[in-house]
């Protein structure tokens, strides 16, 4: 505000509860009646109260609904006899792309959509605005840990508030259909959302292919290490696996620890069959899963894979084979508490990932 003062803009801060139509009702007449025509509504208030769906009851939904769906109502009704050029809402880009423990706050942005086209088929104007991670400003300036979970999850930075504001001014004099503006990886993305494959992400489908290498990556890997030094080799070989490990822990490569386990920086079961599976595709060489997620680190899985490719030992070994050697590694480390219906349930969700990497190959 003071800056704006400083710029010669009279500014004038009201505080109101949104979701109360007298209280905004009192403010919108005190514009009409004091101050220049409004032209004008951004809304972007919000209120958050995250738990699994499960925890979610009529209190904690009607916490986060209210102040955003039913506050963007109320400014909409009480400006219905105003001509005002923007009518702008800001959503959230995981409205489109789901976020565990955030059921109500999706909601609540999906009816601001509908709320946009409600009001562009009234011929009134508005905008809806589905924000990716804006790191330096904000909610989330303020929340480094709820900052980072997104960004792993995207798979890429988030937006600074600068590119933020330029992407606003071309949506604002766009078409003012709901869109989104974040900043993402999609490979690392689809990994870790349920409806990747879904008619939604079409054309991210048809131009980007989730989960694999990219086409630098899917090159002869015995003919990158050709004529080099065994630690030349390990050294290329581990930017290749340490990208398969960013992809399979949805996290930013350059976070990968390759001296540390890939247990302690979070790698569990599953995880391991996912990345033995991806190994096993990229290289044609198979690592038992349960070596991968008991204590081996990124350099040591390098290591391997080099002996192993210098070795000749460079035939694809069939996904059911690698399926039984799994259940059997399980079979061999767990001992007694590997019972016939853990072992049973950790074969059909391997069988389920390699379908899936076959499809995304397909």
């Amino acid at each position: 505000m003071a800056e704006f003062k400083a710029r010669g803009v009279s500014v004038l801060p009201v505080a109101c509860d949104i979701t109360n139509p007298e209280s905004l009702g009192t403010v919108i007449e005190r514009i009409r009646k004091n101050m220049p025509p409004l032209k004008g509504v951004l809304h972007a208030a919000a209120v958050f109260d995250d738990a699994l769906i499960g925890q979610l009851d009529a209190e904690r939904m009607h916490a986060v609904l209210r102040p955003k769906l039913l506050g963007a109502w109320h400014l909409h009704s009480l400006t219905l006899d105003i001509p005002i050029d923007h009518f702008v809402v800001y959503s959230s880009v995981t409205t489109l792309i789901g976020n565990p423990g955030q059921a109500n706050y999706v909601a609540a942005n999906a009816g601001l959509e509908g709320l946009t086209e409600l009001r562009r088929g009234m011929g009134l104007p508005a905008t809806c605005i589905g924000w990716g991670p804006i790191g330096d400003a904000g909610y989330l300036s303020r929340q480094t840990a709820v900052k980072d979970s997104l960004g792993q999850r995207l798979g890429a930075a988030p937006l600074s508030s600068a590119q933020a504001l330029d992407l606003l001014y071309g949506l604002l004099v766009g078409s003012g259909a709901p869109c989104a503006a974040a900043n993402f990886d999609w490979a690392v993305l689809a990994r870790v959302l349920p409806s990747a494959h879904s008619a939604r992400f079409e054309q991210l489908n048809r131009t980007s292919r989730p989960g694999q290498a990219s086409a630098s990556d899917r090159i002869d890997v015995l003919a990158l290490i050709a004529g080099k030094s065994a630690a030349e080799a390990v050294s290329l070989v581990r930017d290749m696996v340490a990208h398969e490990v960013a992809q399979v822990l949805s996290i930013a490569v350059d976070r990968v620890d390759t001296a540390r386990s890939l247990h302690d920086q979070g790698m569990d079961s599953l995880m391991a069959v996912e990345l033995a599976l991806g190994l096993e595709q990229r290289f044609g060489v198979k690592l038992p899963a349960m070596m991968l997620g008991d204590g081996m680190a990124v350099d040591r899985v390098a290591a391997r894979l080099v002996d192993k490719l210098l070795g000749g030992d460079t035939e694809p070994v069939a996904a059911a084979h690698s399926i039984d050697a799994v259940v059997a590694d399980v079979a061999r480390q767990h001992g007694e508490d590997a019972t016939p219906e853990l072992l049973d349930r950790l074969s059909s969700d391997a069988q389920a990932l390699a379908q899936s990497r076959e499809r995304r190959s397909a």
